[in-house]
C-alpha cells in the first residue's frame, strides 16, 4: 500500500506474539518500548490504531500507551477486562482527563480484531472496532458532548517511552504482565484519520 508496508504475509508470522505471563516481576523483554522522541508528542489530533488477537481475559490489556497514569500527560488505547475498548488521554499536567469507551464488545477470543481510535481537538472523540468475521468497519461509538464524555483539548507532551502490549499493570509503576496474545501493524498518527482511511 501507500505506506510502504507488504499486505500479503500471514499476520501470525511477523505479529508481536510475547511469551505470556502472570509473574508480578515480568520483565519487559517481550513488549515493544519506543524511547521517548517528539515525533510521538501529541499537541492537537491523533489517531492510535492496531490490529489484535487476544487469547485470554485475564488482564486490561495496554495495546498502544504512551501515559504513565490516568492522571498523567499522554494517551493511549486499551481493552478493559469487560471486552470494552477505551481510549485515553490527558493534558495540562493532567489537569484534563478523558476516557471514552466502546459500546461494542471484542467478546470473540483468538479472532483478529482492527481497532483504531481517534481525537479531533475539541471536535469529537471515535472508536472504530472491526472483526476479520465482519467486513465492515463503523464507529461504535462517536462522542462530542455529555457531562463525564467531553470531548477535550489537545493531549500533553510528555517524556515517556510508548509502549505496545502490556497489561494495565504497567501503570504507575507496577510490574508488566505481557500482552496474552498478539498485535500487528500498530499505528501512531498526528492527525483524525477518516472511516475511509
Amino acid at each position: 500500500d501507500n505506506q510502504g508496508f507488504l499486505m500479503n504475509r500471514q499476520r501470525l508470522t511477523n505479529s508481536l506474539n510475547p511469551i505470556y505471563t502472570t509473574e508480578a516481576g515480568a520483565t519487559n523483554n517481550n513488549l515493544i518500548d519506543v524511547k521517548d522522541s517528539s515525533t510521538l508528542d501529541i499537541t492537537s489530533d491523533f489517531t492510535l490504531a492496531c490490529w489484535v488477537k487476544l487469547r485470554s481475559w485475564s488482564q486490561s490489556w495496554n495495546l498502544i500507551q504512551k501515559k504513565s497514569a490516568w492522571n498523567s500527560n499522554g494517551y493511549g488505547m486499551y481493552i478493559h477486562t469487560g471486552k470494552k475498548v477505551y481510549l485515553e488521554y490527558a493534558y495540562n499536567d493532567g489537569s484534563g482527563n478523558h476516557q471514552m469507551g466502546s459500546s461494542a464488545d471484542v467478546d470473540t477470543l483468538d479472532v483478529w480484531y482492527y481497532i483504531a481510535v481517534t481525537h479531533k481537538d475539541s471536535t469529537r472523540d471515535r472508536i472504530y472496532i472491526g472483526k476479520t468475521t465482519d467486513t465492515s468497519l463503523t464507529a461504535v461509538e462517536d462522542s462530542t458532548t455529555g457531562s463525564d464524555n467531553d470531548v477535550l483539548p489537545s493531549v500533553g507532551v510528555n517524556d515517556l517511552s510508548l509502549t505496545v502490549g502490556s497489561s494495565t499493570g504497567g501503570t504507575n509503576g507496577a510490574p508488566h504482565v505481557h500482552i496474552d496474545g498478539f498485535i500487528d501493524d500498530a499505528q501512531v498518527y498526528s492527525k483524525e484519520l477518516s472511516a475511509d482511511e
